[in-house]
């Protein structure tokens, strides 16, 4: 069961890297994403964890990249004047082009626009000639400029993505403490990074009776920015997130409840619905860790901030404070969902630690 199970970080095995996100998302290990497909209190299963691949994209997330691009790295992108066309159409488009221009086998135009149509399920089962031509008819802009203006680093919106990412910008660069706290004064004491993957190894020893063996699992995090102060032992870490709803109920809140007079109930916000406080504990673990073998173990003073910004009017952004019981509870859950892993990396998908010891069999 999970209370026999103990988890051991090796220390040793932490480091802290730069890449693109396609190579991190490839990386084989376990993310806060992916710790959510075993979480229970997050429609999650042994199934799910072990078998899905999900790869999300929306407007919002596209929307909320491109901001984490300007912002987190704004050396290396900037904001094009183009303005793509909304729904599928540009992702049908980009993977048509890019199977037309690839080295080896390069496709026809026309007959990559049917394979990407398949692979994004556009249409797939009734695709016509006639859809394909209004397909093209409607992405020759877009495929004009993948051929002559896209340029590396260009972040490329719909006109109401681009105007709402200017906005939100904007809104954070207007807000002198969150600038102070995403661009530091930098110095030979004070330094600042941003968008740094942090890998480590975590073991797991199972204690069954006399036996004890254990496994090793591979852990990753991308910190979206953060300093340290080595001459005061400060280690600050923010976390960069846009809300399509209003900032004032991005941390939950208390209201009246309408049904008992003079009784307060918690209405959760983003804060709590997406589980912030296990990522933010669980990347805080490994740069500490990461801070520890760098620079040495010394006293150090936690700071961990979430900066958001609406994606909505008026566009205000926001610094959160992340306090200690906060943490503190985000590291109780992903210590519960490590053991999780752990468990069912042993044993099989069906086998349930709730149910041990009850008076059940359960059959796959």
């Amino acid at each position: 069961m999970l209370e026999n199970i103990t988890l051991k970080p090796l220390f040793s095995s932490v480091e802290r890297i730069q890449m693109e996100d396609p190579e991190y998302f490839a990386l084989d290990a376990i993310s806060n994403s992916k710790l959510a497909l075993i979480n229970p209190d997050q429609d999650g299963s042994p199934q799910k964890f072990f078998r899905e691949r999900k790869e999300t994209s929306s407007t919002a997330l596209e929307l909320g990249t491109a901001v984490h691009a300007l912002l987190l790295e704004k050396d290396k992108n900037f904001l094009s004047d183009f303005e793509k066309p909304g729904g599928k159409i540009p992702l049908l488009i980009k993977t048509a082009y890019n199977l037309s221009i690839r080295e080896q086998n390069p496709v026809d135009y026309t007959e990559a626009l049917t394979i990407a149509c398949k692979i994004h399920d556009y249409y797939s089962n009734a695709l016509s000639e006639n859809r394909i031509n209004t397909l093209r008819e409607k992405g020759q802009d877009y495929l004009n400029f993948l051929k002559e203006e896209a340029k590396p680093g260009m972040v490329v919106l719909t006109a109401d993505q681009r105007d709402k990412c200017l906005k939100c910008v904007g809104s954070v660069k207007e807000n002198s403490y969150t600038i102070e706290l995403l661009y530091p004064e930098i110095s030979d004491t004070l330094l600042s990074f941003d968008e740094d993957v942090i890998l480590m190894d975590i073991e797991a020893y199972f204690e069954d009776g006399v036996d004890s063996d254990s496994i090793i699992m591979k852990t990753k995090g991308k910190i979206d920015n953060w300093s340290i102060d080595l001459e005061k032992n400060i280690i600050t870490m923010n976390d960069l997130k846009t809300t399509g709803k209003s900032i004032q109920f991005f941390p939950g809140r208390w209201q009246e409840d309408k049904y008992e007079e003079g009784k307060q109930i918690f209405i959760e916000g983003s804060f709590q619905k997406y589980h912030y406080s296990r990522q933010l504990a669980f990347y805080m673990s490994m740069l500490l860790a990461y801070c520890n073998k760098t620079y040495g173990e010394r006293d150090w003073q936690l700071a961990v901030n979430i900066v958001a910004v609406e994606t909505v009017y008026p566009y205000r952004s926001q610094v959160f404070r992340i306090g200690e019981e906060a943490l503190k509870k985000g590291m109780n859950e992903y210590n519960m969902l490590m053991k999780r892993v752990a468990y069912h990396t042993k044993n099989s998908y069906y086998k349930i630690p709730e149910l041990e010891g009850q008076d059940l069999i359960l059959i796959p």
